[in-house]
């Protein structure tokens, strides 16, 4: 018989793993806290909610000067299947429990550029961890298109973000 006598292995893994696959280092944090964590690319890193009372929603930008930070993603605990939920709409639409993708923009403003980032979901295999893979999405069409085909002015606006676009109209 073993010293110890029985004895198991107990291992402890984050519930949220995010990995960083858009080439370039982005920052990110829980909505209403001022503490951000770094992404840098290829690496996996662990999610963790600053304070339990705030939502869970999570915040990205750019490191860059003039980056603004996103929309808040709700990023649910809960799982369905292999499948990560995401429940809310700060991304673009509104992305319904059992999704496993949903589509983000980041903005320069000091720059005007745009560009948008792609939120996926997975279950890590034989874990309890829930995997974010962020990758680049500008090669895809935009997730939203809007015609205006009226004489009106349009005001649109990210929730959670406080610039409005504004459309011409026709």
């Amino acid at each position: 018989p073993h010293l110890l006598g029985s004895s198991f292995v107990l291992a402890i893994s984050p519930r949220l793993m995010v990995l960083n696959r858009t080439g370039r280092p982005l920052l990110c944090c829980q909505r209403g806290c001022v503490a951000a964590s770094s992404l840098p690319c290829d690496e996996w890193v662990p999610l963790h909610w600053h304070d339990g009372q705030r939502p869970r929603e999570m915040l990205l930008r750019r490191v860059e000067r003039g980056s603004e930070w996103s929309g808040g993603v709700p990023v649910g605990g809960s799982m369905q299947g292999d499948h990560g939920v995401l429940v809310g709409g700060g991304a673009a639409g509104r992305v319904h429990a059992g999704s496993t993708e949903a589509t983000l923009r980041l903005r320069n403003l000091e720059t005007g550029g745009a560009e948008f980032v792609r939120l996926a979901w997975q279950r890590l295999p034989r874990r309890a961890t829930i995997g974010l893979i962020i990758s680049d999405a500008s090669e895809h069409a935009a997730p939203m298109v809007i015609h205006h085909p009226t004489r009106h002015e349009l005001h649109c606006q990210q929730a959670g973000v406080p610039v409005v676009s504004v459309l011409p109209a026709g």
